[in-house]
């Protein structure tokens, strides 16, 4: 990955981070990706030309892994599938699954599940 792309992951997370799970918030856009890591959003795109993972994959891809670690936070332990699908923008929980289990070959459920377990050890 280019030093940029990084930059870019980095912004996506931190725009999760920051807006937290307020119904107001607009959906993630590549505008506020751009705006995050103070870039146009033509330039966004250009450095993603050559990646493995379009943009809109790898909004994806960050989607998933802030969606990993509120799964596994402790200060997140009575959070529900459906609550953590729709902090990082999925309109459901369904879909949002799917999505995970693709990605990390496991449901949601059990990570969380197995966070859970370890909590208590």
């Amino acid at each position: 990955h280019s030093k940029y792309q990084i930059l870019i992951s980095v912004a996506v997370i931190s725009v999760f981070l920051e807006r937290g799970d307020r119904p107001e918030n607009p959906p993630l856009s590549r505008l506020l990706i751009a705006e995050a890591a103070g870039i146009s959003s033509r330039y966004l795109y250009k450095l993603f030309a050559s990646d493995e993972l379009s943009l809109r994959e790898r909004i994806l891809s960050e989607r998933l892994n802030v969606a990993q670690q509120l799964l596994m936070s402790a200060s997140h332990e009575k959070i529900s599938i459906e609550a953590v699908a729709l902090r990082v923008g999925f309109s459901s929980a369904s879909h949002f699954s799917k999505a995970f289990k693709s990605k990390f070959g496991f449901a949601p459920g059990k990570l969380k599940g197995i966070s859970d377990a370890s909590d208590r050890i």
